[in-house]
């Protein structure tokens, strides 16, 4: 159910504070959400802006997890889709619209790009995080390939007695 939708940070009652001349709003995480079980999440950017996410996908690094997810779109430009359909295997991930969170030792950073409005989400002490909007970046419009998948690549084999072997290429944009 849409409403049983998790909230990552819990935002502080006070008024927003400011930081290197930003306004930041402070709260409480729950990096304890962040698991491969954990479809859907709720993200507050600020007072005014909370963002509902799809998980894409969530890997392990070097004792982290790295959540990857899909911010949807607003009522306006919801796309429509037969109920239960996943979209996160049919389109590439919309580098306007994705969080990608990390969890280590119980504390959540990241980024959350919002119609290409990027947050910054640090950690602060005690399980509190600091959100902040970023200042203006340029993000390249969505590619027209899916690049979730790897592109077969010819190599030159370098020795005589060395076959040709294919090199997997994965273009990332960030």
């Amino acid at each position: 159910k849409a409403d049983d939708v998790p909230s990552l940070i819990t935002l502080d009652a006070s008024t927003a504070k400011t930081r290197d001349g930003r306004p930041v709003s402070e709260g409480r995480d729950n990096a304890k959400l962040l698991l491969d079980s954990q479809t859907w999440l709720d993200i507050p950017l600020d007072r005014s802006l909370t963002v509902r996410v799809k998980k894409l996908r969530v890997s392990q690094q070097s004792g982290a997890t790295v959540w990857v997810g899909e911010v949807q779109p607003s009522a306006a430009g919801r796309r429509t889709v037969g109920p239960g359909r996943d979209l996160s295997h049919d389109f590439a991930a919309d580098p306007k619209n994705l969080a990608i969170l990390v969890a280590h030792d119980e504390h959540v950073t990241g980024s959350v790009i919002v119609d290409g409005d990027s947050y910054e989400i640090l950690p602060l002490k005690n399980g509190r995080v600091a959100v902040s909007r970023e200042q203006d970046i340029e993000i390249p419009d969505a590619p027209l390939l899916d690049t979730g998948k790897a592109r077969e690549v010819p190599a030159i084999a370098r020795s005589a007695d060395a076959a040709q072997q294919p090199i997997r290429v994965l273009t990332v944009y960030s």
